[in-house]
């Protein structure tokens, strides 16, 4: 059975450039579930608290998926590289059609299904 998530990840959109500061974009993927992987860290003095650390993770390969200008539905002939992405990123599971060569992702979710990313820095100043 073929799984396909749709996940949001933070993208640097200078990546290409060596000594440029990272400026992160939010992009919405969408990927085959190929396994979720459980990790679990002992304590560590580094982490707060010092408590052991429970990471799922999941391995997706990547759609080269396109939308289409005209009815915003994503298309895709095959599946693009394997990426590790955290589990809390992924939205849900979206559907795919076979048409014309390709498959059509067909996502019922809409705007209401992202993933909220926090920055760091922010996070400190509230607790400060």
């Amino acid at each position: 059975m073929i799984i396909i998530s749709q996940y949001d990840v933070l993208v640097d959109i200078y990546a290409h450039r060596k000594n440029r500061r990272p400026v992160f974009e939010e992009r919405t993927c969408y990927g085959q579930l190929d396994t979720i992987i459980v990790c679990r860290l002992p304590p560590y003095q580094l982490w707060s608290p010092q408590a052991p650390l429970t990471l799922v993770l999941a391995a997706i390969r990547q759609t080269n998926s396109v939308a289409d200008p005209q009815t915003g539905v994503h298309h895709y002939k095959e599946l693009g590289s394997l990426e590790m992405v955290d589990m809390g990123s992924v939205q849900g599971l979206v559907g795919r059609v076979y048409n014309r060569n390709q498959w059509a992702i067909i996502d019922r979710g809409g705007e209401l299904m992202k993933a909220q990313f926090i920055n760091n820095d922010e996070v400190s100043e509230v607790e400060e």
